[in-house]
């Protein structure tokens, strides 16, 4: 009977913000996503899939634990490779897809931040390379991850990010 008046009841969790920062980075001059917005988009819709929540903005009557996530992604490469050319010696260069999501719970009523997590997530080698070692290889075409490739490692990601703030409520 006790435990009940003294057990702190579970706050409620809306959606804030969800963010994709444009690339600011030498790499995007190299990859396929180049400089364009078609895969911010696209990662921001998946984005938008993934993390259902009502919006906090909407909420008419906010309890004093209620709490609001933001979701940002401030870093992503979709891999590729390059070959560089240092005095005469031909130099491969490769790097493999990595995205970057941040995550911030904050309270409603205050605005102040309650957790923040960071997870970085990177498609293993194996797999990579599996998909890039073929005849573009030769023509050092590699071609870095597909958008659905990228929207799996997304996928992977949020749900690394989503457990490390649940185990902070």
């Amino acid at each position: 009977m006790l435990s009940k008046w003294f057990r702190r009841s579970k706050p409620r969790v809306f959606l804030g913000s969800l963010v994709v920062l444009p690339r600011t980075d030498l790499k995007r001059y190299l990859e396929w996503s180049g400089t364009g917005t078609e895969v911010d988009e696209k990662l921001r819709s998946k984005l938008v899939e993934l993390i259902s929540l009502p919006p906090a903005d909407q909420l008419l009557e906010p309890r004093d634990n209620d709490l609001c996530l933001d979701v940002a992604i401030p870093a992503f490469q979709s891999g590729s490779g390059a070959l560089s050319h240092l005095g005469g010696e031909a130099l491969p260069l490769v790097w493999r897809p990595r995205i970057t999501v941040i995550g911030q719970l904050r309270q409603i009523s205050t605005g102040r931040t309650h957790s923040h997590a960071k997870v970085t997530h990177k498609m293993p080698w194996s797999r990579f390379l599996a998909g890039s070692l073929n005849w573009r290889l030769i023509f050092w075409e590699m071609t870095g991850a597909s958008p659905a490739q990228m929207q799996a490692l997304l996928h992977e990601a949020c749900i690394k990010l989503l457990q490390r703030l649940r185990k902070t409520l």
